[in-house]
């Protein structure tokens, strides 16, 4: 068996890979410890540990608890070509972890040309050409980081949870006025991007949404999409398989 684990800025999530690839679970990294980790992992012999990380202290709480549970390292891989994806960017060494793996598992489960929108503690958009070219992306602040910018930023906006986003032409109250506003200003940005990066290139893409806040906004996003929740984790497993 071959654990594999997504680690993000926010939150961590674990699957594995024997025959086929099998999701575990999510948890926060500010919950993660020795014994979370061991209520969270699968039962059976763990051979190998692949890890895609854009967080290094919990990549090194993990590789420490890894080292001493079961003398294993964790094995991370280098952005490169691989199978019949190209990546055509100044500088390879710049581009994330997770964005090579989402890319892998897209290019590898869909057909190309196509737009990942990774929505995390940051939203990324990643252009993948008819060709299968990795040229070019979009990288912003989520919504998280929005919302509590304007609290850290200012001494009177007050920090919110995002959980119940009225229409703007009903926001009547601090709060609402900062929920609607964050929300529906993320919608438009995603849809203008979206319609914008087509523009530019001159032909259609599919829309691939993934990432822990994808799920809040597709009610509202106008084109047509696919949501893959686990798309990191499958880009990891499929890289293993592969390589």
């Amino acid at each position: 068996m071959k654990l594999l684990i997504d680690i993000g800025n926010t939150a961590t999530k674990f699957g594995y890979l024997d025959d086929d690839f099998h999701y575990l679970s999510r948890c926060f990294n500010s919950e993660l410890n020795n014994e979370k980790l061991d209520s969270l992992l699968p039962k059976g012999n763990i051979e190998e540990i692949y890890v895609s990380s854009v967080a290094p202290k919990i990549t090194e709480l993990l590789s420490n608890y890894f080292l001493k549970k079961y003398n294993l390292d964790i094995k991370e891989f280098a952005v490169t070509d691989f199978d019949n994806l190209k990546i055509k960017i100044d500088n390879k060494n710049e581009l994330g972890l997770d964005l090579f793996c989402d890319l892998v598992g897209a290019v590898n489960k869909y057909h190309s040309p196509m737009l990942i929108i990774d929505m995390g503690t940051a939203t990324k958009i990643l252009l993948v050409t008819k060709d299968n070219v990795f040229n070019s992306c979009v990288i912003l602040p989520g919504m998280g980081i929005s919302k509590r910018i304007l609290n850290e930023a200012t001494e009177l906006l007050p920090n919110t949870d995002l959980d119940e986003v009225k229409k703007l032409s009903e926001s009547r109250n601090t709060i609402d006025v900062i929920n609607s506003s964050i929300y529906y200003g993320h919608v438009e940005m995603i849809n203008g991007l979206l319609e914008r990066y087509e523009n530019e290139i001159g032909y259609k893409c599919l829309h691939i949404f993934t990432g822990g806040n994808a799920n809040k906004i597709l009610k509202d996003i106008k084109a047509p999409y696919i949501y893959d929740e686990n798309l990191c984790l499958e880009g990891i497993s499929i890289y293993v398989k592969k390589r």
